[in-house]
């Protein structure tokens, strides 16, 4: 959590969602924005130890832009200066590699319901304005989920003040609304946010699912046919399902089936719960220490959660270090 109490959600589970999703998001801030939108070098590394989240081509009156999405669930004071070297080296690289000048429209989306730092950088020099650089924005924390596009509704639990029995009818009207092919996907990821603000989702998640009859085994099925991949945490569910279910059909019963599931969730969520220490231990501090490493194999489930959840909310290495090693 953060200073204010409120839980940082980790972006990684929707910034891979299908284009259908990245598009609607796209026209908040460009309505005149259409299909395709089409991916263009993901996972490029541009600043040390920082990847882009996400950059895309998309045609607005026969002109191509380069979208720039970087998705921030806490609040960062070097954003301004962060989005114009992204933006400036967008552009280079694209001409690098095309011969042509793109505009690069750079948007943030964040998942934080403070204050953030005024979307511009500028740099003067003996009173003349020597550099500028804006960038859009989207405040999820603010937007109001009756009039969003259906599709965005798996946005719901980054919303302000919605109750939790509101969340059956928003999940409905996700899963009504959206693209055919990418329904019972959103509604996956839409459950998991949900799962994560609230700690008695169970019942609201089986309400959804009896209303728009599907059951979890199809949610996983799907999930494991997309490319709804994800990062960390949810990579390692993932790993976790696939190899409960492979143990379950060597048996060829359902029992056996589910025992290997729920085996494969908790060795799967572990590991990836490791892999993302590693990764936000590495970006506040550098290089994990040997002892923190060690100790990491021996923790469970809820301890690397805990601590997890410490390490995202850019603690010093003193506070990270306490909650790798919690005093007893």
């Amino acid at each position: 959590m953060d200073s204010s109490g409120t839980t940082n959600f980790y972006d990684s589970i929707w910034k891979a969602l299908p284009p259908a999703f990245l598009l609607a998001l796209v026209r908040l801030i460009m309505p005149e924005a259409q299909s395709p939108l089409r991916p263009w070098r993901t996972e490029l590394t541009l600043l040390p130890n920082l990847k882009v989240d996400g950059t895309f081509l998309v045609e607005i009156a026969q002109e191509i832009f380069l979208i720039h999405l970087e998705y921030q669930n806490r609040r960062d004071p070097t954003m301004p200066d962060r989005m114009r070297r992204y933006a400036v080296q967008l552009e280079l690289l694209y001409f690098q590699q095309t011969g042509i000048m793109i505009t690069v429209v750079p948007i943030v989306i964040w998942a934080v319901s403070r204050t953030t730092v005024d979307p511009k950088y500028e740099r003067s020099f003996h009173g003349k304005l020597m550099a500028y650089q804006g960038y859009e924005e989207i405040h999820l924390t603010n937007l109001d989920w009756h009039q969003l596009d259906p599709v965005l509704l798996v946005l719901a639990p980054y919303l302000r003040d919605i109750p939790l029995e509101e969340y059956i009818p928003i999940g409905v009207q996700l899963f009504e609304g959206s693209p055919p092919e990418h329904r019972v996907e959103l509604l996956a990821a839409f459950m998991a946010l949900g799962e994560r603000k609230f700690a008695n989702f169970d019942e609201v998640r089986a309400a959804i699912l009896a209303q728009v009859r599907q059951t979890m085994d199809e949610i996983w099925e799907a999930l494991e046919q997309s490319q709804f991949g994800v990062a960390l945490l949810e990579k390692g569910m993932k790993e976790g399902r696939q190899k409960g279910q492979q143990e379950g059909r060597q048996e060829g019963r359902q029992e056996g089936r589910q025992e290997g599931r729920q085996e494969g969730i908790g060795e799967g969520m572990a590991r990836g719960l490791r892999d993302a220490m590693r990764v936000f231990w590495q970006r506040h501090f550098g290089q994990m220490p040997t002892d923190i490493a060690e100790r990491l194999q021996q923790m469970n489930s809820d301890e690397l959660l805990a601590a997890l959840d410490v390490l995202a909310d850019s603690p010093t290495e003193a506070e990270a270090r306490a909650a790798v090693f919690p005093a007893p």
